[in-house]
């Protein structure tokens, strides 16, 4: 499930790129860590108030910005399409963060990680050498890479964060659109609108808030048993 939640996220995301505003389906796919939230509370993990408020008004931040940061000069070409397309890609990554953050509680964090990519080779890359339809493009090939590489990191400090609190974690990884509203501003130099600074600063304030209550809770626990039992001897 981790291995195909992620490659299949990823098609959907970029078919959906192809037919629609980045701004409506960034805000969209941005829903994934809602979704991610919502398994594993109905997977029976419990959630403080705080927490849960601090989380609606990081989902309400995230859509904000998605939303907001809509080109208007660039319009869909089937905008009911990308919408479906981007939903779908939202729980596609909400299912493959909640695997990702089960897999590295339990095994080591290497493999949650690797499952994604080997996942992508056997399905997409193999079957597109074989029937020779793979692009290949020298000005695309650094930002393939950096992408890549970027994602890993991404996964690999999901993975961690999750050990800690999954549901955090997964709501926390919605912070990209705001990263990507910062981002287009710096590169290309496009101004931040009231709405976009407004769902900024929601999402670093119920971040900040997920945080110390994360932390709070983390520190309150009792040590786990395998340290008592190393005291006991």
């Amino acid at each position: 499930m981790s291995g195909l939640s992620n490659p299949l996220g990823l098609v959907l995301e970029y078919a959906a790129l192809r037919v629609g505003r980045v701004g409506l389906v960034v805000g969209l796919v941005s829903a994934e860590g809602a979704v991610a939230a919502v398994i594993n509370i109905l997977g029976g993990q419990s959630i403080g108030l705080a927490v849960a408020l601090a989380l609606a008004v990081i989902a309400a931040g995230v859509v904000v910005i998605g939303f907001a940061a809509e080109d208007v000069g660039a319009p869909s070409k089937d905008p009911r399409l990308a919408t479906l397309l981007a939903l779908a890609a939202a729980v596609s990554f909400g299912v493959n963060l909640v695997s990702v953050g089960r897999l590295a509680a339990d095994l080591p964090l290497p493999w949650a990680v690797m499952a994604p990519r080997v996942a992508g080779v056997i399905c997409f890359t193999i079957p597109l050498l074989v029937l020779r339809r793979l692009p290949r493009s020298r000005q695309a090939a650094p930002l393939v890479i950096v992408s890549g590489l970027c994602e890993v990191a991404g996964l690999t400090s999901f993975g961690i964060g999750s050990r800690t609190d999954l549901t955090v974690a997964s709501v926390l990884t919605s912070q990209f659109a705001t990263i990507t509203a910062v981002m287009a501003w710096v590169v290309f130099r496009e101004r931040l609108t009231p709405w976009q600074i407004a769902g900024v600063t929601a999402v670093i304030g119920g971040g900040s808030r997920c945080w110390r209550c994360s932390t709070s809770r983390v520190a309150a626990r009792p040590r786990a048993p395998y340290h008592r039992h190393m005291e006991s001897q």
